[in-house]
């Protein structure tokens, strides 16, 4: 068997380094909307908090799921959304901190409110991201929260909005901003609820 040098092993090391981040960055860029771009398991959840005015600004299902794209990553482990703390959010989210459902919680952190899920008791035997139901207390969660938010917060509904992509203003402010802005995402009320009712 033939062997390589330590530097052309070295060499060889970089090189897949640089070829998985180049399959990164691709997957990044295959992505043009930001519809497209929000995880799918919480995908609902976002729409819901902007129809209420409020600003999801950034958002994870803390999971691995099917058809996910390559440049995804969960490493927080649970789901959250990362809301602007304006007027409106204090509003709206105020008034029904106490009673959400499906493990989440709201957190203040200075101009930030994160809406993040909370299982103290999560089964043990599925606590590893490579088990197939690792998943499942959050997307029962996800489930009871998106019902949650309709019974709760309906009538600070707007019919329409638009969602702009966070990141477009970072690269405007950082020239060297790695993720691309992806289109804004129009969000209707009547889609979004047909969307959870089926």
């Amino acid at each position: 068997m033939k062997q390589i040098s330590n530097k052309k092993y070295q060499e060889y090391e970089q090189l897949k380094k640089w070829r998985d981040l180049q399959e990164v960055r691709d997957s990044v860029h295959s992505v043009t909307k930001l519809e497209d771009d929000i995880d799918l398991p919480i995908r609902n959840v976002v729409a819901l908090i902007a129809l209420t005015g409020c600003t999801p600004l950034f958002s994870c299902c803390g999971f691995d799921y099917e058809g996910q794209h390559l440049h995804k990553c969960h490493q927080y482990g649970e789901p959250y959304v990362m809301i602007r703390a304006d007027q409106r959010c204090n509003d709206v989210l105020g008034s029904v901190w106490t009673r959400l459902s499906g493990g989440f919680i709201l957190n203040y952190r200075s101009n930030l409110v994160y809406l993040e899920q909370k299982l103290p008791y999560r089964n043990p035997h599925w606590d590893s991201p490579s088990c197939i139901h690792y998943s499942e207390e959050s997307v029962i969660g996800l489930s009871r929260l998106e019902k949650s938010i309709i019974t709760q917060l309906k009538d600070y509904m707007l019919d329409e909005v638009i969602l702009t992509d966070t990141n477009s203003q970072n690269k405007k402010n950082n020239p060297h901003w790695q993720y691309p802005p992806k289109s804004d995402w129009v969000i209707s009320k009547s889609a979004i609820l047909e969307n959870i009712e089926k």
